[in-house]
């Protein structure tokens, strides 16, 4: 993304391992079961399920994924996220589980839901890619 060298990047913050929730001094964030299900409630009023910072986009987001996405029984990936809501919306509507890929450790206790670091994610995709080359190779 450099342009070969022409952009000059400059990395001031280091996100490795933290999780920001408005504050750099957090480590962690705690996704209990309660605090999911509240979002899960929050997505049946129809007349608001605004979260900050998205504001309105939220109820926008909402009504697409209702009306135009069947996600019964399905496994959904979500990318970056500081609060559930989106794993909330997915669940409520039918998903089966959903895996969230975020910088940041996130303590996860709802058993629907799996949360990994990109760290975590590559090192099982290579392990697993690693397994499925030796079956095969042992299947020759």
């Amino acid at each position: 993304y450099g342009m070969n060298g022409i952009v000059r990047f400059l990395l001031y913050r280091n996100f490795s391992e933290i999780y920001l929730q408005g504050s750099q001094n957090k480590s962690q964030a705690v996704w209990t079961e309660e605090y999911i299900e509240k979002f899960m409630e929050g997505a049946t009023n129809e007349k608001s399920y605004v979260h900050k910072p998205y504001g309105e986009a939220t109820n926008t987001f909402r009504d697409a994924l209702r009306d135009t996405v069947d996600l019964q029984n399905k496994h959904v990936l979500v990318i970056g996220t500081e609060y559930p809501w989106v794993e909330a919306l997915c669940l409520h509507f039918g998903a089966a589980h959903v895996t969230t890929l975020e910088y940041g450790t996130i303590l996860n206790q709802h058993p629907r839901i799996t949360t990994k670091t990109p760290y975590e994610f590559r090192r099982e995709y290579q392990t697993k890619r690693h397994n499925n080359n030796n079956n095969n190779n042992n299947n020759m």
